[in-house]
């Protein structure tokens, strides 16, 4: 299935740790060097961190982006940069505006990001459609104020990238270039800090428990950005490592923990009081001191949970008639195509808002004194679901 088993696997989960920590460390140590020949005179930055672009393809453990703890860390490295997200550059729809990495995390670290807007124009040679073309000039406008918009209100930064020949050589366009960059030059005047009372909580450690490019990482992560963005809040994106720093949130959707350290375990903990309501997907705690062991789950949770390695759909229909599923009546999500292993809830305690294909419970809610565990079966969760998550916290 998705998961390895540390009992065969434990020397490849062992080695996709060791090469992203490696390129972390080398991008740590060249951005030393730089510091120290310059006298420190220089800004220094590397691509990096593609936590939210890569997942689902081979090359975010292949090409080491799991260590972006690492690199915040480092007094030498001043900015993270990526280009511009290629997975919803589409006008309309899904299309969604949002970086490759995790933002909050970076600006926790008091790190610079910075947006490499490559968006393909009309003008660019290529099909409409292709990497988020548009077919004429107002397409263009609209996602370039789309992106800018998405840079200005998280406090980021940007520059314009020239992919293939004459891209911003239409004047109509560059006339409204002109005027984002006016509007941005103003806007830095601006108070920027972050107002996000909801956390999308990543372990990127556990990402190398997943087999390399198995669909599951992209499922978590890259496939919620869209709903995440539509559900009338902010949201942050942050590592599992920085949760001890967010103090003001409500919600945290801890999105890939399957692998907890003894630490994060404790961070998670650390959060189940003051009325917060915890998401958690797919499986949760299922990995503990280096084994598979089913009952690490609950005591992550607080929801009894079982695994089972039969293969079906990762898909759950909603229940009627109660608050966190108002507006959802007779809906459906997930991923028809499925998966295994798969976890299920298993908790005469907790109420059942879904139910899996063989009507397994697939999404519950068991409320405590003091906090809300909400868990979830399948991925992609629909922004009414997430809504009504956020205002029930």
């Amino acid at each position: 299935g998705s998961l390895r088993d540390p009992a065969k696997e434990q020397a490849v989960i062992d080695f996709y740790l060791y090469n992203s920590d490696l390129v972390a460390d080398t991008i740590c140590t060249f951005a030393k060097a730089v510091k120290d020949i310059t006298h420190r005179k220089k800004v220094v930055g590397a691509f990096y961190g593609y936590l939210l672009q890569l997942c689902g393809e081979q090359r975010q453990q292949n090409a080491g982006h799991l260590a972006l703890e690492k690199v915040l860390a480092s007094s030498d490295v001043d900015f993270l940069t990526s280009p511009t997200s290629y997975a919803f550059r589409q006008l309309g729809g899904e299309g969604t505006s949002h970086f490759m990495s995790l933002f909050g995390s970076a600006k926790l670290h008091g790190k610079l990001w910075f947006d490499e807007n490559d968006i393909r124009t009309s003008v660019t040679p290529g099909a409409p459609g292709s990497w988020g073309k548009p077919a004429d000039v107002a397409g263009d406008i609209v996602q370039q104020e789309k992106e800018l918009a998405n840079v200005i209100v998280n406090g980021s930064a940007q520059w314009w990238f020239d992919v293939g020949a004459n891209v911003y050589s239409n004047a109509a366009l560059m006339a409204r270039i002109g005027h984002l960059a006016q509007s941005a030059t103003e806007a830095q005047k601006l108070d920027r800090r972050a107002v996000d009372e909801v956390a999308m909580v990543v372990d990127e450690q556990s990402l190398c428990y997943l087999r390399v490019a198995d669909p599951m990482g992209s499922r978590l992560l890259v496939a919620q950005l869209p709903a995440l963005a539509r559900i009338g809040a902010p949201v942050g994106h942050y590592l599992v490592t920085d949760l001890p720093r967010l103090k003001k949130h409500k919600v945290f959707f801890i999105m890939t923990s399957f692998a907890p350290t003894a630490q994060d375990r404790k961070a998670i903990d650390a959060l189940k009081c003051d009325g917060h309501v915890l998401v958690f997907l797919y499986a949760p705690g299922v990995y503990r001191d280096g084994l598979i062991d089913e009952t690490g789950m609950a005591d992550l949770t607080g929801i009894r949970l079982r695994l089972s390695r039969d293969g079906m759909p990762l898909t759950v229909k909603t229940v009627d008639g109660l608050c966190l599923t108002e507006g959802m009546e007779g809906q459906s999500y997930g991923d028809p195509h499925g998966g295994s292993p798969l976890c299920y809830a298993d908790d005469s305690a907790a109420t059942v808002l879904g139910r899996l294909p063989d009507g397994k419970p697939g999404l519950v809610v068991k409320t405590g004194k003091e906090w809300t565990a909400v868990f979830s079966s399948a991925p992609m969760l629909p922004a009414r679901l997430l809504r009504n998550i956020a205002q029930y916290g």
